[in-house]
């Protein structure tokens, strides 16, 4: 009876371990994730469309 229940302690105690680092990866995968930008996230006009000030727009439009 004694070598069952020791038995039964180590799984249950395996199974716990195994729970615990599970979420604890899983928090530092979502913290990893959070700090690291998205590409899609940057906005629009900083790939498609040029930097021009408003002397040049002035200046192109006379």
């Amino acid at each position: 009876m004694e070598a069952y229940q020791l038995q039964a302690l180590l799984i249950f105690g395996a199974v716990i371990l195994v729970i615990k680092l599970g979420y604890f990866l899983r928090c530092i995968w979502r913290r990893v994730a959070r700090k690291k930008p998205s590409s899609h996230v940057y906005p629009l006009s900083d790939h498609m469309f040029q930097k021009v000030s408003y002397k040049e727009l002035f200046n192109a439009t006379d």
